[in-house]
């Protein structure tokens, strides 16, 4: 699909996600955007008994994982078009494009607007180790980074035994 499109921008939602509210995209598009290649916001996460917005991380943390979610962003078709998704990343094929993106120093714009509704529950959230070892997989290593990473698999091992426990 990537390679039909013939509008300037690129967005990806998944089943059961969408826009945030109907005036999305006069905000978000209200500036010029000619010499970004992906801006990206915030989304609202939607859980079975409640939701919360998840303000978008700053891009140059995207070493520790995703800062934001796919569905609230928007990538220059004609970037798009020459970087596309590994499809052998099952979990963290997003992440990795992204990633790439940024170590290729392509330009990010954060805008302050809630963007996407997203469903709670995907498989990176239902195997958040497994996607979490996908980032590290990812980003360039060195101590400071294993160190990290480390930290937050066992923080997950940790939050899922707690809920096992309750």
């Amino acid at each position: 699909g990537i390679d039909l499109v013939s509008g300037n921008w690129i967005n990806f939602m998944n089943a059961g996600d969408s826009f945030y509210n109907k005036k999305v995209l006069e905000k978000v598009f209200k500036n010029d955007y000619k010499d970004i290649d992906v801006i990206y916001g915030d989304h609202k996460v939607i859980y079975p008994n409640r939701t919360r917005i998840a303000k978008a991380g700053n891009i140059k943390d995207v070493w520790k994982g995703s800062q934001f979610c796919h569905q609230s962003t928007f990538i220059s078709s004609k970037v798009h078009k020459l970087n596309k998704f590994n499809l052998y990343n099952r979990i963290g094929a997003d992440f990795e494009f992204f990633y790439n993106l940024y170590k290729q120093n392509n330009k990010f714009e954060y805008v302050d607007v809630v963007v996407a509704n997203y469903s709670a529950g995907g498989l990176s959230d239902i195997k958040r180790v497994d996607s979490i070892v996908g980032w590290w997989n990812v980003v360039k290593k060195d101590t400071k980074v294993n160190l990290y990473y480390v930290w937050i698999i066992l923080k997950e091992i940790m939050k899922n035994w707690v809920k096992k426990l309750v």
